[in-house]
C-alpha cells in the first residue's frame, strides 16, 4: 500500500500473487481468501465499488485464473449477538474459521474452484 494513499499498489499486488502462483506451478494447492469486512460496509462497497477497487478486483481475478490459484471472494459474515463483530475489520472467530475450513474442504474435494 502506498503510504500516502489507502489504494492498493496494483503492480506489487500482482507480484505478490505471482509469488503465490510459483507454489501452484510445482504442484501445491494455493487458496487465497479475501478478508471480510463488516457486513454493512461490504454490502455498500459491493454496491458502490470505486474505480480503484474495481481495478484491484480485476487484477485479483485475472491473476488467480492465470496463476491457477484458488481465490475466494470475501464472505459476508453476519453480525449476531452470539458472534459479534468487535470492529470493522476483524470477523467473528467462529463463523470465519468455519468458512475457511469449509473452503479448504471444498477445494480439496473439487467442489469449489
Amino acid at each position: 500500500i502506498n503510504r500516502t494513499s489507502s489504494r492498493l499498489d496494483l503492480a506489487l499486488f500482482r507480484r505478490n500473487l505471482e509469488s503465490l502462483g510459483a507454489f501452484a506451478t510445482v504442484g501445491h494447492t494455493v487458496i487465497v481468501i479475501e478478508t471480510p469486512i463488516y457486513p454493512e460496509s461490504q454490502r455498500r462497497m459491493n454496491a458502490e465499488m470505486p474505480n480503484y477497487v474495481q481495478a484491484s478486483r480485476a487484477v485479483w481475478k485475472d491473476s488467480c485464473r492465470a496463476l491457477q490459484l484458488h481465490c475466494i471472494d470475501a464472505p459476508i459474515i453476519a453480525d449476531t449477538p452470539t458472534d459479534p463483530w468487535y470492529d470493522a475489520t476483524h470477523a467473528p472467530e467462529k463463523p470465519w474459521a468455519r468458512f475457511v475450513a469449509e473452503t479448504i474442504s471444498n477445494v480439496q474435494t473439487g467442489t469449489q474452484n
